[in-house]
């Protein structure tokens, strides 16, 4: 079995386990290339790169067919890293939204609660400006 492909990124991370994207691509391809190869000792398998846009003979086949393969449904199997990336962009996503929402002041938060720390001039309720609240937090070591 010969499988060629003209992404050198594609073929370092099929054998690789550190989470990334295409993570679940990468095993479930491992998982069905040991599966051929336990099926019968005298199975091969060779994976090699082939340069891209070279006029190789069915390299832009090749191509359509990816991306075709790209338009199919994915998977219900997830990975923890991908599901730990979709988090973050919702979250993100959400920041942004918000963030767009607010008034430009010049500030980052109203402050509601309690003094910063002690000797602290600035009272509740007061606005602390932008170029001040990383100093404060930084002092406060948070």
């Amino acid at each position: 079995l010969h499988f060629y492909a003209d992404n050198t990124s594609a073929l370092a991370t099929i054998f690789d386990p550190k989470p990334r994207a295409g993570q679940l691509y990468a095993h479930q391809f491992h998982k069905a290339i040991c599966g051929f190869l336990e099926g019968d000792p005298q199975r091969t398998v060779e994976i090699a790169w082939s340069p891209g846009h070279c006029n190789i003979e069915g390299n832009e086949r090749a191509d359509e067919l990816a991306k075709s393969g790209t338009e199919l449904a994915a998977p219900a199997l997830t990975t923890r890293a991908f599901a730990l990336r979709q988090s973050k962009e919702r979250i993100q996503h959400a920041w942004r939204r918000e963030w767009k929402r607010k008034p430009k002041s010049g500030h980052y938060a109203k402050r509601t609660t309690g003094i910063i720390w002690k000797g602290d001039t600035v009272q509740d309720g007061t606005w602390i400006p932008r170029r001040v609240l990383p100093t404060l937090q930084y002092s406060r070591g948070r």
